[in-house]
């Protein structure tokens, strides 16, 4: 098992926490920003940012499937 901590293990108790679902229209562009707003940081890794794009990337494919439904 990988001793990599989930980021919601991290969390304090006291806090805030707020959630995006795929479907969200905004949230592509939330994590895309949130991405640009964390490029450089020595805390953010390049592997936690490419994860990121690539959940943006679902979430925007998703939208697009919904969309042609």
């Amino acid at each position: 098992m990988s001793k990599k901590k989930n980021a919601l293990d991290k969390v304090a108790d006291d806090e805030e926490v707020f959630a995006l679902r795929g479907r969200d229209l905004s949230a592509p562009r939330t994590v895309c920003l949130w991405i640009a707003d964390n490029i450089g940081n020595s805390e953010c890794g390049d592997e936690k940012l490419y994860e990121a794009l690539a959940c943006a990337l679902r979430m925007r494919r998703q939208l697009f499937r919904r969309a042609a439904d």
